[in-house]
């Protein structure tokens, strides 16, 4: 089977460990998530099966919307309520307004520090894994991120919730303790669901116990066309198809290859190849063969 499935990832599981359900579920190995989800957080997960494995770059390079929720006047090592508390100041005493107002700061391109407990990799090790065994973790470049919209939906001395439209890359932890610092407290996040991530929304999202007891579980699977369907399309003749399924150019018309996104070539009614426009050429830099 090929295609992408959207998962309702629920608390307490790694991204990996979903793969790891799904795999049995459909009885199929080549499975493999796209944009990990840490596993106390929950919601959209894409998960590809089949040929879509080789989508994952094309999945994830959209922004991503989360709801988050934290806790002021204690920072802890992770950044979240799994690790342990290294500072505690007293709680923010400002007004909600006042706290809408920090929020608001926080939009547009910014650099961001990630946490040491992270998947970045350092000499092709994990900071998490550093971290764990006690290592020095050397100090983590700032990343360049765009909050795109924030805004409060919870709000008291001791806590707030707030749903974000961040970037590809975003840490809401850091997020979250960048805020509670800039609230003259400390803060760490407590609870993280992603809503939505690229066209995929929660809405769709199919939550692993559902999926599991479904008689027909690849009712729930999209096809690799619909998952793309964000990307322009080049619809192929027969004559086209030949050429793009041995990987070699076509030539397109003078208003395709403008565009600098990823084309997706279609052909009946499926992804044959995506690749891009150049000097009237369409390049495939990925075939499917059907």
């Amino acid at each position: 089977m090929n295609g992408v499935l959207i998962i309702d990832k629920p608390a307490g599981m790694t991204s990996h460990d979903v793969v790891s359900r799904i795999r049995r579920i459909f009885h199929q190995k080549r499975v493999g998530h796209t944009g990990t989800l840490d596993p106390d957080a929950t919601g959209v997960l894409p998960i590809c099966l089949g040929q879509a494995t080789r989508l994952a770059e094309y999945l994830t390079a959209d922004d991503k919307v989360y709801a988050a929720k934290l806790a002021f006047g204690k920072a802890t090592d992770t950044q979240d309520a799994s690790g342990a508390v290294i500072e505690e100041l007293p709680l923010p005493n400002i007004s909600e307004e006042a706290f809408k107002a920090i929020l608001a700061s926080f939009l547009g391109p910014q650099l961001q520090i990630p946490p040491k407990y992270s998947a970045i990799k350092i000499n092709g090790v994990p900071l998490y894994r550093l971290a764990r065994e006690g290592k020095v973790t050397p100090d983590v470049k700032p990343r360049q991120i765009t909050v795109h919209s924030i805004s409060l939906t919870e709000y008291s001395p001791e806590s707030a919730a707030f749903e974000a439209c961040v970037s590809k890359g975003t840490y809401i932890r850091s997020l979250c303790a960048d805020i509670g610092r800039a609230a003259g407290s400390c803060a760490h996040m407590t609870q993280l669901r992603r809503l939505a991530s690229g066209r995929f929304t929660i809405s769709e999202a199919v939550p692993l116990d559902i999926l599991e007891t479904a008689d027909q579980p690849e009712g729930h699977i999209l096809p690799m066309l619909d998952a793309l369907s964000d990307y322009p399309q080049l619809m192929l003749s027969e004559e086209s198809y030949a050429k793009i399924k041995h990987g070699s150019p076509i030539e397109i018309n003078d208003k395709a290859s403008m565009t600098e996104t990823p084309i997706v070539a279609v052909y009946q009614d499926a992804v044959c190849a995506i690749g891009f426009a150049t000097a009237g050429y369409f390049k495939p830099k990925k075939v499917f063969i059907q």
